[in-house]
């Protein structure tokens, strides 16, 4: 779209003309647009009461420099391929959307010198608040040096995490998997489930250590047990990792009752190995993922899953950034809560 200056249709409106109306040269009315702090307050309005008199830049646009505020969110993941991360930011893009946000997608691919590149593009872009998901926030263990660089981050731009994090006071919203991981190991007893395997991750993941202690501590008050052979946790999180995973388990020769999966990826990849071994699923191994993806149900037999809301998880996300733009108070820790779906995968009887 062409702009024109206040009067005159047809003229096309300069960076020189905003300059000649504000009595400041050009290169301070570049600063000006471009966010830079190193303006007087003085010229800064003058520039923006010229933009706004001139009609170079839609109201809203000079309105929101005016309030730096710039209605962008920015958002951080370590792999958008990921199905849970996608999931995430699918729902908050939609609530953004319908809110006057644009959301800025990031793949920070879990690396450290890339969080901080991605965080430090994302402030210059003036981004009214980051999500940020994965990465050092979920190494086990957590980095005190990256921890404070996002402290840093936090004194410029309200940034939220998805992952709990100690010794920070940067909101947090995280998952509570207690009670989801009671349940799917009261339902596998209720199968006849006496033994089981733990398939996937990574040991210097967190959610490993967090949902593999939950599992040994949940099947234990219902007298399952598992066998050091049984326990390949530090395979992958992807699809191709769960069909190795459930290839080395298959060379262990004894077999447990069930496999737990860390995630849905691995489920699928270890159901697809265990399918082309002759294994037949629930009724020689029950088989668990974790997440609820999509894809978990429509596979067959569909996968029983500790399962995330997705839009409710979006929804909180959204919550707290505007607490975290508008400087509204909020919990330091906000906790989401899976739910057990059950599904063919461990249901022996019929429904």
């Amino acid at each position: 779209m062409r702009n024109h200056a206040a009067g005159s249709p047809h003229k096309a409106v300069t960076i020189y003309d905003i300059s000649r109306l504000a009595g400041v040269s050009p290169a301070t009315v570049s600063r000006v647009l471009s966010g830079s702090a190193r303006v007087s307050e003085a010229k800064r309005k003058a520039v923006l009461q010229a933009v706004q008199d001139s009609g170079f830049l839609p109201n809203a646009l000079a309105q929101s420099l005016a309030s730096s505020r710039t209605h962008t969110i920015g958002f951080l993941v370590p792999d958008i391929k990921n199905p849970y991360f996608s999931s995430i930011y699918y729902h908050v893009e939609i609530l953004a959307s319908q809110n006057g946000y644009a959301v800025l997608l990031a793949n920070s691919r879990g690396a450290f010198e890339n969080e901080s590149r991605i965080l430090q593009a994302l402030t210059g872009r003036r981004v009214d608040a980051i999500v940020f998901m994965g990465g050092r926030i979920d190494a086990f263990p957590c980095s005190a040096a990256g921890i404070a660089e996002l402290e840093k981050f936090n004194r410029m731009v309200p940034l939220l995490l998805t992952s709990r994090v100690e010794g920070t006071s940067i909101p947090q919203l995280c998952s509570r998997e207690d009670g989801a991981v009671l349940a799917l190991m009261r339902h596998l007893s209720e199968q006849g489930c006496r033994t089981f395997a733990i398939l996937g991750g990574a040991e210097d993941v967190s959610v490993l250590h967090r949902r593999r202690a939950l599992m040994l501590a949940c099947g234990c008050r219902f007298g399952m047990v598992t066998q050091p052979k049984w326990a390949l946790t530090d395979t992958g999180f992807s699809i191709e990792s769960g069909r190795q995973a459930a290839a080395q388990l298959l060379q262990c020769g004894e077999l447990p009752d069930a496999v737990c999966c860390i995630n849905d990826m691995v489920a699928a990849g270890a159901l697809q190995q265990l399918r082309s071994d002759g294994l037949q699923i629930p009724q020689d191994l029950l088989l668990t993922g974790f997440d609820g993806e999509v894809f978990s149900e429509v596979v067959d037999p569909g996968i029983t899953t500790a399962a995330f809301d997705y839009p409710d998880f979006a929804q909180r996300i959204f919550d707290l950034l505007m607490r975290g733009i508008h400087q509204e108070p909020c919990a330091p820790v906000t906790e989401l809560y899976p739910h057990l779906t059950i599904r063919g995968s461990t249901r022996r009887e019929a429904p």
